[in-house]
């Protein structure tokens, strides 16, 4: 899903706090990795402003763009990476630099 207008914020589904993941503005993807494991996801999205409008492309259908377009899907990958590295890196608690350092 692409956020075309408004601003959005991920919220975690935590019991008793739940927790802002991200804010979005437009330009931005929502979801990227749940579409491309097809898994569920796993926050929810909360309009922040009104106006709000969100593009949203059906997994089957973005499946076959990854298929036909590679450009495209290096694209993707490195937005992927980006998400990864900004938002799950840091949770980690070991880097795989210190993982290497102990296996020498």
């Amino acid at each position: 899903m692409l956020l075309i207008e408004g601003n959005v914020e991920i919220i975690s589904p935590r019991d008793h706090q739940p927790a802002i993941i991200s804010s979005l503005l437009p330009g931005e993807i929502l979801d990227e990795l749940e579409v491309l494991s097809h898994g569920k996801q796993a926050g929810k999205i909360v309009a922040k402003t009104t106006p709000t409008k969100i593009l949203a492309i059906a997994v089957d259908t973005f499946d076959g763009i990854l298929e036909e377009d590679h450009d495209f899907s290096r694209r993707i990958l490195g937005s992927v990476f980006y998400v990864v590295k900004t938002y799950f890196w840091p949770l980690f608690p070991i880097k795989i630099s210190e993982l290497h350092q102990k296996n020498s």
